[in-house]
């Protein structure tokens, strides 16, 4: 295994004797097969241990075993605690997911502080044919049946095309000590059930089945790799990102080949699940409004284009401005001003102060606005004002109105103030308004 191992780090690039290693070790199997063949092979490495409090005395067991590993081999060793099952709670994630998102929030914390250039874990095949039947499950697309990675931006696994019997035939052979997680024999997990009880049935039915996996990865990640070429260039052709988020063409995207492909492609970064991608899909070629939403973004149609935004956690204001004497107030930047000023942009109002009557009110539109646009005689309702601009549902709840105590709107801030509050030659004192991104 040593030799192997020497050949995949040379044959992909994937670190030298020169740079800071940072191991992740639990203090298993798996991890202690990789310390062992790192110090074989003479490369230096410090080590990180995570402590979930998940299994009592066994966990702070696991903790001390791994401390004296490394102190008995000259080893830098980093360890945290976490209350795992609190911040699961706290999170409404579960368990699995809770200690992912703590240990490498940790491992990144680690690597910042102390200039590691890459995090090593010991992720091996076995690892990576139970991830690809948990994506097959889920509903991945061609990204996630790839399985995992050889290499990630800084994080690496040189042991992923290592079986896990083989690593125990290394560990028996070479007196390995290590920690067994007795966790691992449980099937109430995804992973686990997919390890305990499904894989062996697919090894009986093929006795070579690891290897006809290795090479379906290979084939996978060449296909993965010309997927996203093709992804890239029709994004570019059918998307525009603007202040809101991202608006894709509906016209261009249908006429794509591959238009249901190439959706889930650009939504799936997003967290959008395979059943609402088609839903999405079959809005495209409906009536305007209908709302998506993933845990964190939304994305409507809206005329010719489907429109996605980063969901607004209280997005409805209603704030009043109580004295005009502020200088600053919720983003918008009150000035005492001599005169009008040109060359100001959109973001900027000048108005008749005599004619303002507080407390003034910052809110979102409703149904039913109307106003009186400067230079205009007649009053106009918001909704056609919004029409006139072309703005999408998105744009539109993210205007705010200026209003004034008596209940008329003094400004559509960013956009047009209204004739009734307009700066004439008879005013007597001029308040500037402007916004602050």
């Amino acid at each position: 295994m040593q030799k192997q191992l020497l050949q995949i780090i040379e044959k992909n690039k994937l670190f030298h004797k020169n740079q800071k290693l940072l191991v992740a070790v639990s203090g298993g199997l798996d991890s202690m097969v990789l310390c062992d063949l790192l110090l074989k092979t003479k490369f230096k490495f410090s080590v990180v241990h995570c402590n979930f409090k998940l299994r009592a005395k066994d966990a702070e067991d696991d903790q001390t075993f791994v401390e004296k590993f490394c102190e008995d081999n000259n080893i830098k060793c980093y360890t945290a605690s976490f209350q795992t099952t609190k911040f699961a709670k706290s999170k409404g994630i579960s368990i699995q997911m809770a200690a992912r998102e703590l240990r490498y929030t940790f491992f990144k914390e680690i690597m910042a502080d102390f200039g590691y250039d890459y995090l090593i874990t010991a992720h091996h095949l076995d690892d990576n044919i139970e991830t690809f039947f948990i994506n097959l499950l889920r509903g991945s697309g061609i990204r996630g049946l790839s399985g995992i990675q050889l290499k990630s931006g800084n994080i690496l696994r040189p042991l992923l095309n290592f079986s896990k019997k083989k690593m125990e035939k290394y560990a028996n052979e070479n007196k390995i000590r290590y920690r067994e997680d007795k966790s691992n024999k449980e099937d109430k997990y995804l992973r686990n059930n997919f390890r305990l009880n499904i894989i062996p049935k697919f090894k009986k039915l093929n006795p070579a089945f690891e290897d006809t996996m290795k090479m379906e990865f290979d084939y996978i990640n060449q296909y993965n790799t010309v997927i996203n070429n093709w992804v890239g260039k029709e994004k570019e052709k059918v998307s525009l990102s603007d202040k809101s988020g991202l608006k894709i063409n509906i016209k261009k995207l249908l006429a794509c080949e591959a238009p249901k492909l190439l959706l889930f492609e650009i939504l799936k970064e997003y967290h959008f699940s395979s059943k609402e991608i088609n839903k999405v899909l079959e809005s495209a070629m409906g009536i305007s409004g209908k709302v998506f939403r993933s845990n964190e973004y939304e994305i409507v149609k809206d005329r010719d284009y489907l429109c996605l935004r980063k969901i607004i956690i209280n997005q409805h204001v209603n704030f009043q401005v109580n004295n005009k004497l502020k200088s600053d107030f919720k983003g918008l930047k009150i000035l005492k001003a001599k005169k009008l000023s040109k060359n100001e942009g959109n973001n900027v109002a000048f108005i008749d102060e005599d004619k303002l009557k507080f407390p003034l009110k910052i809110r979102t539109w409703k149904e039913g606005d109307k106003f009186k646009p400067i230079g205009l005689n007649g009053f106009k309702k918001l909704s056609d004002f919004f029409i006139n601009l072309k703005l999408s549902k998105f744009e539109k709840e993210e205007v705010l109105i200026l209003e004034n105590g008596n209940g008329e709107i003094i400004w559509i801030m960013n956009f047009r103030i209204d004739d009734r509050y307009k700066v004439l030659p008879t005013t007597k004192k001029i308040l500037k308004f402007k916004v602050i991104e």
